[in-house]
C-alpha cells in the first residue's frame, strides 16, 4: 500500500515546490514514477495467478482421476473446495484488468485535490 500513497505527495512537492527547490522536486519525480511503474508492472504480473491458480487446480483434478482416485476420495474433495484466489488492494478491492487505469486516477483525482486545496 506504500505505493498507492507513495505517488501523490511526490508528485505534488513536485509541482508545488520546483521553482523553489528544484533538485529535490527532481528526486520526488523520480520516486513518483518509480512508484507508479512499479504499482503497474506489480499488477500486470500479479493478474496471472487466478488464472494460473484454476489452471492448477484443473491439472490437479485430471493427474489424480487418471490415477484412479474416485470422486469422493479426500485428494478431490480438497482440490474442489480451494476457491479461486482473488488479490484484494485497498480500495481497488480485487485484482483486475481496470485496477491500472483505476490507479493512475487515484493519482490523479487526489493530486489535483491537493493543488485546489493548497492553492493562495
Amino acid at each position: 500500500m506504500l505505493l498507492n500513497g507513495a505517488a501523490v505527495p511526490t508528485l505534488y512537492f513536485v509541482l508545488s515546490f520546483y521553482n523553489l527547490h528544484p533538485i529535490e522536486s527532481c528526486l520526488n519525480l523520480v520516486i513518483a514514477m518509480d512508484s507508479i511503474l512499479f504499482f503497474v508492472a506489480m499488477y500486470d504480473d500479479a493478474f496471472q495467478l487466478p488464472t494460473e491458480m484454476e489452471k492448477l487446480k484443473l491439472v490437479n483434478l485430471e493427474v489424480n482421476s487418471q490415477e484412479g482416485v474416485r470422486r469422493n476420495s479426500r485428494i478431490w474433495k480438497i482440490s474442489r473446495s480451494i476457491p479461486n484466489i482473488a488479490i484484494r488492494v485497498g480500495r481497488f478491492r480485487n485484482l483486475e484488468r481496470t485496477s491500472t487505469p483505476e490507479f493512475v486516477d487515484f493519482v490523479l483525482r487526489n493530486l489535483v485535490g491537493l493543488l485546489l486545496a493548497s492553492r493562495k
